[in-house]
């Protein structure tokens, strides 16, 4: 990781607030990932709305040249939760389908894996 954009004390406080706010508490390892995108400066969060803002590390370009740099990650709706596990479908591809949904991203398939483990995590926050 490169230099932090956020002191790690300060990423770690903000995890502790966001599990306050939500009522969630992360396994550590999950915690860590959230932890090192704030410290980058890639995860933000709008108290207000409750919806996280998440950089990529890599943007996709669609077809028309335009860029997606960043999604907005907001709580599921229990229609958009019903329809990422129909088909009794595995816990990965259900997980790609809701981000999908709750970001509004078409292209999930495009996204990094680094990018999706962390987006992973933090839909962590609504469950």
């Amino acid at each position: 990781m490169s230099e932090p954009v956020v002191a790690r004390e300060v990423a770690e406080i903000a995890v502790q607030d966001w599990e306050e706010l939500f009522s969630v508490t992360m396994e550590p390892d999950t915690r860590e990932t959230v932890v090192r995108a704030i410290m980058s400066g890639r995860l933000t969060l709008d108290e207000g709305s409750e919806e996280f803002a998440y950089k990529l590390r890599r943007p996709i370009v669609l077809e028309n040249g335009t860029k997606i740099e960043e999604m907005k990650l907001h709580e599921p709706t229990a229609g958009q939760l019903r329809d990422a596990a129909k088909g009794k479908r595995e816990d990965f591809e259900t997980t790609l389908r809701l981000i999908g949904y709750i970001t509004g991203c078409a292209v999930m398939d495009r996204v990094g894996q680094k990018d999706l483990l962390t987006m992973a995590a933090v839909v962590g926050f609504f469950g």
